[in-house]
């Protein structure tokens, strides 16, 4: 791509899908990032494409959003957690008979 606007994105997703033959109407979603111009509320690849569709469902990258709980999580866990994450595991892979204890209990 040549420019990074909305209006630029939304031709090239237009265009590949003519390249694909298919219908630009029947678009139901749409999967991209959390940028403004993708989502944003005035002007944005989304709102240009549910000109067209107005139906249009926007599913915001998943794994952005992911990312930023698992981020936010580990910031709030207390840091030991990881510690006792990492001493358990090492504590039954070492011994049958611990793994075989453990397995009893669950």
């Amino acid at each position: 791509m040549k420019a990074e606007t909305s209006d630029a994105i939304a031709a090239a997703i237009l265009q590949q899908l003519k390249c694909d033959r298919l219908k630009s109407d029947k678009l139901l979603g749409l999967g991209i990032d959390g940028a403004s111009v993708n989502v944003g509320a005035h002007h944005s690849v989304t709102t240009v494409l549910r000109d067209i569709n107005p139906d249009l469902i926007l599913v915001k990258c998943i794994c952005h959003s992911l990312h930023l709980a698992a981020e936010e999580a580990c910031n709030i866990l207390p840091r030991h957690l990881d510690f006792m994450v990492r001493e358990t595991h090492s504590w039954f892979s070492v011994s049958t008979k611990r793994q075989i204890e453990y397995a009893d209990v669950y």
